[in-house]
């Protein structure tokens, strides 16, 4: 069988997945759409012919998916960070309508 040398990882309500010169990110939005972003994939530290050492190739591949992986994972939670926001603002209003109501009431009442 032939190596598809395709990687990925989860991300917050998504995944992210990586070929050679391209990776994708697949997240779903608060509203259960699935939004997709593919860019093109350039390693961080160029094309140096020293990057092509054993031990060096292994540390800067490391530090490049590191890079790669913390962006995607804080675009991904930029889109799932829609959903909580939304939620707060309603629990924020819903509070806020129920004190004022309250008030209200005790103001009525004389506390």
């Amino acid at each position: 069988m032939k190596p598809s040398n395709i990687g990925g990882q989860a991300v917050m309500e998504g995944i992210m997945m990586r070929h050679k010169d391209k990776y994708s990110i697949a997240v779903r939005r608060p509203d259960k759409e699935i939004e997709v972003k593919v860019e093109d994939y350039k390693c961080i530290f160029g094309k140096a012919r020293i990057w092509r050492k054993p031990i060096i190739r292994g540390m800067v591949s490391f530090i490049d998916s590191l890079v790669t992986g913390t962006k995607c994972l804080m675009y991904s939670a930029e889109i799932a960070g829609d959903e909580e926001d939304e939620e707060e603002t309603r629990k924020n209003a819903a509070l806020s309508s129920g004190r004022i109501g309250s008030q209200e009431e005790k103001r009525g009442q004389g506390i």
